[in-house]
């Protein structure tokens, strides 16, 4: 009974870790999510004088890339004349529709003027997250700016055509994230930073008492929704560097692989940045091995060397790059390289210091590395 009390107390403290990190990781995670999420304004004509009413919030949205463009759904929008987006910030800009799907229940929105800021990009998964898995929502329900509401993951539903109580038809996430009028096109997300899903409806249905339920667009039908936009601003700008980078993300999170990096290197040729040499050095390390007459390992290996190669590239380039430097830990712990990656946790571990590293990648590197501490707040 005794050798057990040393095992119980290390069991105890784990817990206890556990608990303070995951307390101190959702506050910093919203902090960085919040600034690419927006409110969406708009007038809507009287339906029997004609007469444009007040502008107001009627819904939210994110940014889709960091140029400006803003995803939300299209019932936000629909009938709505003089749009605007209101960021964290507080900078308030007009916004025209470039893209909407109606069955989708999704549109694409430009901002004029943007002049050359650069927006928070949230980024978007095509995984679906389990069910039990937490999930935050990010919105303006009711004109509440930017409030955040969590739950889990239900199930994954279909939605008939026939339904009569939304256009939209097809898959879509059930949650029990508390959503209100106003959160629509806001995003779902999980604990690791990634969009699961568009915020799209919530009904009230009665069987003997109200149950609330809470519905996403999910991830993947939303970066099939974006393509056909990107693939052709990729096509009409074909000199811009930013154009192909961002085609070749929703390409990467869409699991296109050779696609993803021909967009991603189109975009290196333009112009030399960090953003693609660590996109290209992710992309190898991720990918799946598809031999055509190598064995397994030898493309595993080179996959590897290839992103080590661009990982340091994007390093040299951005040395504070805390997602460059975790995925090149990641690299040389595979091939077992531990001195280049002890390197990379030390490194690592001064931009902690220096509060440098975003959440999930704190989390991440903390796992990695075996930090003894908690990540700071």
């Amino acid at each position: 009974m005794k050798s057990l009390k040393p095992l119980l107390t290390l069991l105890f403290l784990a817990i206890l870790f556990t608990h303070a990190v995951s307390q101190e990781i959702r506050p910093a995670l919203v902090r960085s999510l919040r600034p690419g999420v927006v409110e969406i304004e708009g007038r809507e004509r009287h339906p029997l004088t004609g007469r444009l009413g007040k502008a107001g919030v009627v819904g939210s949205g994110f940014f889709a890339d960091e140029q400006g463009r803003v995803l939300t759904c299209y019932h936000v929008i629909d009938g709505l004349k003089e749009i605007a987006v209101r960021t964290k910030s507080g900078g308030r800009f007009k916004a025209r529709v470039i893209r909407a799907q109606k069955d989708a229940d999704l549109a694409l929105l430009s901002l004029a003027p943007v002049s050359r800021q650069r927006f928070t990009r949230l980024p978007i998964t095509s995984a679906i997250p389990e069910a039990g898995a937490e999930l935050l929502a990010i919105g303006s329900p009711m004109g509440h700016s930017l409030s955040v509401s969590n739950g889990i993951m239900s199930g994954v539903r279909n939605i008939s055509k026939s339904d009569p109580d939304l256009d939209y038809a097809g898959q879509i996430l059930q949650m029990t994230t508390p959503i209100s009028p106003g959160s629509s096109g806001g995003p779902v997300i999980g604990l690791n930073g990634q969009v699961y899903g568009v915020v799209v409806a919530s009904f009230e249905m009665s069987f003997g008492q109200a149950q609330n339920l809470n519905y996403a667009i999910p991830g993947h039908r939303t970066l099939n929704f974006l393509l056909p936009y990107y693939r052709e601003i990729a096509a009409k700008t074909p000199s811009d560097s930013a154009s192909h980078y961002n085609l070749g993300r929703i390409h990467d999170a869409l699991s296109h692989h050779s696609e993803a990096e021909s967009a991603y290197r189109k975009s290196l040729r333009l112009k030399t940045s960090a953003d693609a040499c660590r996109a290209l050095g992710i992309l190898f390390l991720t990918r799946p091995v598809n031999p055509d007459g190598k064995s397994k390992t030898a493309q595993r290996r080179e996959h590897i060397g290839k992103a080590i190669e661009y990982l340091t590239r994007a390093i040299e380039i951005a040395p504070d790059d805390g997602k460059a430097r975790y995925n090149l830990a990641v690299a040389y712990f595979e091939i077992n390289e531990k001195g280049p990656a002890r390197l990379q946790c030390d490194a690592l571990s001064k931009l902690r210091g220096k509060r440098k590293l975003t959440q999930p990648v704190l989390g991440n590197a903390a796992r990695l590395c075996s930090w003894s501490n908690a990540p700071f707040k």
